[in-house]
């Protein structure tokens, strides 16, 4: 992460940073479940702030996404 901080916007290191600070939050405790469409909405608002064609962001944020898909799903 801090590497990408180098060649990256400081907003788009700011959405990863936030993205994965509300992530870990939630995946931290699975009596959350309710609270995941807060996570995907509050992602896909910072997602926004960022270029979509960012290779390393959009990974990020699919990555992130499909991880919540499986919390939800487990």
């Amino acid at each position: 992460m801090a590497r990408m901080a180098v060649y990256m916007p400081s907003h788009h290191h700011h959405f990863l940073s936030e993205l994965s600070a509300c992530f870990e939050e939630h995946s931290s405790n699975i009596t959350t479940f309710p609270s995941l469409p807060h996570v995907a909405t509050h992602s896909v608002r910072l997602l926004a702030l960022a270029s979509p064609s960012t290779s390393d962001l959009r990974s990020s944020y699919n990555n992130c996404v499909a991880a919540l898909g499986q919390l939800r799903a487990s």
